[in-house]
This record gives C-alpha cells, sequence and structure tokens, in this order.
C-alpha cells in the first residue's frame, strides 16, 4: 500500500486500505453489505498468499505481458519517437483552427499507440502541447483538460494499450489481437469527437492556427516517421497472426533497433538499450504495484462474497432484462474503474 502511494498516489492506497477494513468492520456494517467478519489469519491467508489476492492474476498479468509493451514503449521513447510525433502532429494539425490543441489531440492519439499509459501520455506530450496551448490564448485549465481527456484514450488505443486489455483478454479468455480489434473503433470514434469538440471550442473564442513558419515541414516528417511506423507495422502483423504478445514484442524492438542503425538522432547503441531497459523498470513500478493493490481488492472482494452481492443484485434489479442489465453493468463497471 505504501508502495502504491508513492508510485501511484493516495486514492488508490486509501481504496485499498479501506477494502481491508471492510474484511473486519463486515458484522457492523448495513444489512446489504454486512458479512460475519474474518480473522487477521484468514485475511492473511486469502490476500497475501492465496491465488485470489495481491499475488493473483492482475499481478501475474503485469509481469508476464504488460512488461513486454511497456518495455517496446520505452524503446520507442529512447529512439526520440516523441519528438518525430510531435512534428507529425504539428505538420498536419497544427495549421487549422485551434491548432495547438488539436495538435495535442492527434499527438496523444500517436503516442497512445505507442505507450498504452495515461499518465506517460500526459507527461511526454504535454510537456509541450499545454504551454502551446496556453501561449495561442487558451485558458490554463483548458489546456490542461484537453490534454488529459486525449492521453486517457492512451489506454485503449491499439496496437499497444493500457493493463485492463490484459485483463479483459484474462478474464473473457480470448486473445489480445481481439481486444485490439475490439477496441480499434471506439478509439477512433473517441479521437474524432476529440477532435471536433476542439474545433468548436476554439471558433466559439476565436482562436486561430499556428503561422506556417513555425509548423515543420510535411514531407520531412513523414521520412522521419517511417522508423517508427515500421516496427508498429511489424507488432500488428504478428499479433493478427496470433503469435504471443511476447514473441511479436521482441521482435518489433528487434527490427526497430535495426532500422534505426543508420539515423543518426535515432540510433539505439548499447547505452541507450540499457536506459531503454531501465526506463521500462520505471515505467512498470507504478503499473505493477497499482495491479497487486488492485488483485488485493478483488481478494476482498471475493472472500467476503460482495463480487457475487454485486452481480445478483445487478439480476434482481434488472428483473432478467438483458438491457438494464448492461446499463447497471456499465454504471458499477465505471465506477469500479475509477
Amino acid at each position: 500500500l505504501e508502495a502504491t502511494r508513492r508510485s501511484v498516489g493516495w486514492p488508490m492506497a486509501l481504496i485499498g486500505a479501506l477494502s481491508l477494513s471492510y474484511c473486519f468492520l463486515g458484522p457492523y456494517l448495513p444489512r446489504a453489505i454486512s458479512h460475519p467478519g474474518f480473522s487477521l489469519k484468514n485475511v492473511v491467508t486469502h490476500i497475501v498468499l492465496g491465488t485470489e489476492g495481491m499475488m493473483g492474476l492482475l499481478l501475474s498479468i503485469s509481469v508476464n505481458q504488460i512488461i513486454f509493451f511497456m518495455m517496446f514503449a520505452a524503446f520507442l521513447r529512447i529512439s526520440n519517437s516523441t519528438g518525430v510525433i510531435m512534428d507529425l502532429a504539428k505538420a498536419f494539425a497544427g495549421s487549422y483552427v485551434g491548432g495547438p490543441a488539436k495538435v495535442a489531440v492527434v499527438a496523444s492519439g500517436m503516442m497512445g499507440m505507442v505507450s498504452g499509459s495515461a499518465s506517460g501520455n500526459t507527461a511526454t506530450t504535454g510537456a509541450i502541447t499545454i504551454p502551446l496551448m496556453k501561449s495561442m490564448g487558451f485558458k490554463p485549465r483548458v489546456a490542461g483538460a484537453i490534454e488529459a481527456v486525449s492521453s486517457t484514450a492512451g489506454q485503449f488505443m491499439p496496437p499497444i494499450m493500457g493493463a485492463s486489455a490484459f485483463v479483459i483478454a484474462e478474464y473473457t479468455g480470448r486473445g489480445y489481437w481481439d481486444v485490439c480489434v475490439a477496441a480499434f473503433l471506439p478509439a477512433v470514434f473517441y479521437f474524432i469527437s476529440m477532435f471536433f469538440a476542439v474545433d468548436s471550442y476554439a471558433k466559439k473564442i476565436g482562436l486561430k492556427g499556428l503561422p506556417k513558419s513555425e509548423l515543420p515541414s510535411r514531407k520531412e516528417t513523414v521520412k522521419k516517421a517511417i522508423p517508427l511506423v515500421i516496427p508498429l507495422i511489424v507488432l500488428v502483423l504478428l499479433l493478427s497472426y496470433r503469435f504471443s504478445p511476447q514473441y511479436a514484442i521482441l521482435i518489433s524492438i528487434a527490427t526497430l533497433v535495426i532500422i534505426c542503425i543508420p539515423i543518426k538522432d535515432q540510433k539505439l547503441g548499447i547505452r541507450e538499450i540499457f536506459n531503454a531497459l531501465s526506463l521500462t523498470a520505471k515505467i512498470l513500478i507504478p503499473i505493477a504495484t497499482s495491479c497487486a493493490t488492485a488483485g488485493l481488492i478483488v481478494g476482498v472482494m471475493s472472500l467476503t462474497g460482495l463480487g457475487e452481492r454485486l452481480s445478483y443484485g445487478i439480476i434482481s434489479v434488472s428483473h432478467g432484462n438483458l438491457f438494464i442489465g448492461l446499463l447497471f453493468t456499465l454504471l458499477l463497471s465505471i465506477i469500479i474503474c475509477m
């Protein structure tokens, strides 16, 4: 819990602590959510030593699958892909109404394809786009909101998605590629809606695009982006042919290293490779700790029977109506996902 507090923040750690306290406070709670209570020995055995708690499925996914995707994201970042993506977004979206904000949306979408992390996406693109939006007349809170909302979609933008994609694949018994395919259209529509929202807001407050003198050449940026695109194409092809995510990622990383050899600014030597591996570990810290805490919460739900109660509650409230049941499931998923 302390590791989670340091790496993710107070909210996740507090939810984990409240979940643990629920194991002991069950007899004193209202009947709908009460339970007989458990001894410290039972709680530790189930949540710490058992396979349904902290060391269960969620943490297993982070160390067996997510780490490979984060490694690929780290190699892309070390190879200066962030700068290339920003230039590409500027070249194609910068000249339009509300240019900087549209750059933030496009850049976050493109970064989301290779980062799989909302916070990482915000940290990399936001450092450039937020000051740029503010300098062009956007209010600080609006600039921050546009970047945050755009970067959040990095969690579900294929081919590299957030931790939840692996959880979905594991729980549904489907392959990671199936989850990517299912997420593609929602992710695209998300960014299209963001683009139009930014456009209407920029027109409303009378903002213009960036001057052409400040925009990079489209031809040059496309040329620089080719080394970045080829490993992504390799990754998508290998996943589509049902190779394991681990194998697909390692081959894609090897492709990236080979392609970047002749490119001066993006070459990945021994030092860069070690830096990428070090960055992988740093990226994985908040993911692994939050997965462990989420596993703790899941363990509490299975130990106390709260998960089954929620399921039965949805069935009883919906009276067997599938559509109403789906709406309640949606609402519950949003609350739990927070």
